[in-house]
């Protein structure tokens, strides 16, 4: 299993390269649903160089990959990254 420090690695890396042109918003999924089991008391500077990945990317504020991450019920699921006004 991977460490939460990989988890989050590796979705800042996912985030950064992410080309709605080139790849479904599905293939960034896993990284994103995988994060809820990630303490996020530890790693702080992670937790922001995420955060801020997102919020900088033009690419997840498209359509569809909008959709996927302003889903409502993921606040209900304990996803804390379902609402872009929080990044």
């Amino acid at each position: 299993m991977s460490s939460d420090k990989e988890l989050l690695q590796n979705a800042i890396e996912q985030i950064r390269t992410y080309n709605a042109d080139e790849r479904s918003p599905y293939s960034i999924e896993h990284f994103f649903l995988r994060l809820n089991e990630a303490d996020q008391s530890e790693n702080k500077e992670l937790w922001k160089e995420l955060r801020k990945a997102l919020a900088e990317s033009q690419q997840i504020k498209r359509k569809a990959p909008k959709k996927f991450f302003t889903r409502l019920y993921f606040a209900d699921e304990g996803y804390w990254w379902w609402n872009p006004e929080e990044w």
